[in-house]
């Protein structure tokens, strides 16, 4: 569909709100990190409409039994440490989290810098070092590899090996296309648990031809009502988030039957994502 939710995500993903985002979530103390917290917009260099709840919320958190003051000012090299001692993979990702944002945030700031607003995140970014930078990736393959939710839109982002430019390169190579189906897969089990970033890759997904998925009006509808629904719910203005002219278009060439099975379908992801953050606490 070549429409409002296409031009939008375009529009939007070249905004300048990562700033607001990325610095909200590495500003804030970790006892309000481990809970839902707003979110701006979308994410700029990557595209990526962050997740209100799980995509950001550790840049700066600490294991839940360190609440002290002085924690929130604590380097995110320790922090990474700390996280990293746990050698579990959900761990692997907050530190990954913590890195991909302290990237973004260096990618929109000089050095020069000197808000006094962003000194404090300035430093705990200066101390991460180049070793623990180029690892990066290597905790986002540790989380995936584990299945650890919420990841598949970062590692959608890296790529067939790390290259993105392969899926057009070389899109018939098996390397490519066991990735495929494995990111594929990985996006529907985290869109079906209510994860918006995920919702939004699918919605995207099924609305027009890509490399992951083939075009289905009746998914696509499915979840970009999820999509809304959640996004409503949370009082979020997101640059790609769909309106009722957008659902009706989408609902347009479909029968009365598989209209009410999108429906039953975005309801059904929004309970699921509701048990999850129960269960989460």
């Amino acid at each position: 569909m070549t429409s409002k939710l296409t031009r939008t995500v375009l529009l939007g993903s070249i905004g300048v709100s990562l700033i607001g985002v990325v610095v909200y979530y590495l500003l804030i103390p970790p006892d309000v990190a481990i809970r839902p917290a707003p979110v701006a917009a979308a994410r700029h260099l990557t595209s990526r409409v962050p997740e209100h709840t799980e995509s950001l919320q550790w840049m700066g958190g600490l294991p839940e039994t360190s609440y002290a003051h002085e924690d929130q000012q604590r380097p995110f090299a320790e922090v990474i440490a700390i996280l990293t001692a746990t050698r579990r993979p959900e761990d692997a990702y907050k530190v990954y989290q913590i890195l991909d944002g302290c990237d973004a945030f260096r990618a929109q700031f000089d050095a020069e810098s000197t808000a006094l607003t962003l000194l404090p995140l300035k430093k705990r970014c200066a101390s991460i070092t180049d070793v623990m930078r180029r690892s990066k990736n290597d905790y986002l393959v540790t989380a995936t590899s584990a299945g650890v939710p919420g990841t598949a839109v970062a590692w959608l982002e890296r790529g067939p090996l790390g290259a993105p430019q392969m899926l057009r390169e070389k899109p018939d190579d098996p390397l490519v296309k066991e990735w495929k189906n494995q990111a594929s897969a990985m996006l529907i089990r985290d869109g079906e648990q209510g994860y918006i970033d995920a919702l939004s890759r699918l919605m995207q997904g099924y609305s027009k031809s890509n490399p992951l998925f083939n075009v289905d009006p009746g998914k696509a509808l499915a979840y970009a009502t999820a999509y809304k629904m959640i996004l409503d719910d949370l009082k979020l203005d997101l640059p790609d988030r769909p309106t009722e002219q957008d659902l009706n278009a989408l609902a347009a060439n479909l029968s009365v039957e598989q209209v009410a099975w999108a429906k039953a379908r975005a309801a059904a992801i929004v309970s699921a994502r509701r048990k999850r953050q129960l269960d989460q606490g």
